[in-house]
């Protein structure tokens, strides 16, 4: 068995893609994944599986999701290492987080066209700035500057790629739950 994390796309935003975490949990159980944890209602499921393809864990879970809630929901598999390595590589580790400096990854689904990845040192600016490492971009914005482009849909609409963000804290919380 090894841990992964699967990270749901667009899951219980403004009243869209209502899932409880309480069905996400029973639908991965059911499906015989084990020690099934899930982290806020935001879509963030801890599992382990005997299944050690991400991209056959994605398949899997999309089907399973469209079976059991009718929906069709990207979903992007991340394994414990993977974790580890993307909290170890965040290139703005020196950054002090705090009320007005905030840090996001958002997770690309698949890798963009070069041509669109050769883009993102043009989204920098004195508010925000962004680091691409393999399909995690990192973006460091300054809240207390001015009024920030980033959104999961900016990123999606310039790269071109599906995408989920989850905020610094969430990284940090799920990697103590890895730990644990």
């Amino acid at each position: 068995m090894k841990t992964f994390i699967a990270l749901l796309r667009a899951v219980n935003v403004s009243g869209y893609n209502i899932i409880r975490m309480e069905k996400l949990r029973q639908i991965f159980e059911s499906a015989g994944f084990k020690n099934v944890r899930t982290y806020i209602q935001s879509g963030n499921i801890i599992f382990d599986s005997s299944v050690q393809k991400p991209e056959k864990l994605r398949s899997k879970i999309e089907n399973l999701l469209l079976e059991n809630i009718g929906k069709e929901i990207i979903t992007i598999i991340k394994s414990k290492d993977d974790w580890n390595s993307l909290i170890e590589n965040n290139p703005f580790a020196e950054a002090e987080l705090g009320k007005n400096l905030k840090l996001y990854i958002t997770f690309l689904a698949e890798k963009p066209a070069q041509q669109l990845i050769d883009l993102i040192p043009s989204f920098n600016s004195n508010i925000e700035k962004y680091h691409l490492t393999d399909n995690n971009l990192y973006c460091l914005i300054s809240k207390n500057i001015g009024k920030p482009i980033y959104s999961t849909g900016f990123v999606e609409k310039k790269l071109k790629v599906p995408a989920t963000s989850r905020d610094w804290n969430t990284i940090l919380k799920i990697q103590t739950m890895l730990e644990n």
